[in-house]
């Protein structure tokens, strides 16, 4: 996982300002000795949820993060030009 999502591993723990007190992990390596894709779920301490995949296996590149809140979602596209790299899409969460 190391080698396929570091920063996408930075920002969630920047994002969510803890560590994680449950991590699940699963990876599976189909070519080689090295890890051709990875899922990675935490919890964490604050009811935070994150899930993570990662591939060198996709035909194209995707670099995205997105963070769902009550009110709103930020997506990050780290592909896209400096302009079109974070777009927040303002939304409302149904509770019963």
């Amino acid at each position: 996982l190391w080698d396929l999502a570091p920063h996408d591993l930075s920002m969630i723990l920047a994002i969510t300002g803890t560590e994680p007190i449950e991590v699940r992990g699963e990876g599976a390596a189909l070519l080689d000795n090295l890890s051709d894709f990875a899922h990675l779920h935490m919890r964490f301490p604050n009811g935070l949820r994150s899930h993570l995949f990662a591939s060198r296996l996709n035909p194209y590149r995707e670099r995205r993060l997105t963070v769902v809140g009550t009110k709103a979602m930020a997506v990050f596209d780290d592909v896209e030009p400096w302009e079109r790299k974070l777009a927040v899409y303002r939304h409302a969460v149904w509770q019963d």
